[in-house]
C-alpha cells in the first residue's frame, strides 16, 4: 500500500483517485518511514507538499520523515 498526501486546500491525493499529471509535476521521489509504525515505502508527491501532509497506511499523519535517500528518476 502507498501513503496518500494531502494537497494544499486540504484535498486527498490517492490511489483511488485519478489526477491530471500536470498537477503533480515537479514531484519527488524518496524514500520514507513512519515514525509511529515504522512503516517504509517509496512515495511520489508534488515538491510543494509538506511531510507533514503524508498520511502512513497506519493512518498517522505527519509522523513521515524521509530516509534522506532521495531516488533519482531515469
Amino acid at each position: 500500500m502507498i501513503g496518500s498526501a494531502l494537497t494544499e486546500n486540504g484535498g486527498r491525493c490517492g490511489m483511488a483517485e485519478i489526477i491530471d499529471i500536470e498537477e503533480a509535476k515537479p514531484h519527488e521521489v524518496a524514500e520514507l518511514i513512519c515514525l509511529k509504525c515504522l512503516h517504509r515505502w517509496i512515495g511520489v508527491y508534488p515538491e510543494t507538499t509538506l511531510l507533514k501532509y503524508i498520511e502512513c497506511k497506519c493512518g498517522a499523519i505527519g509522523a513521515v520523515i524521509k530516509t534522506g535517500q532521495t531516488i533519482q528518476e531515469g
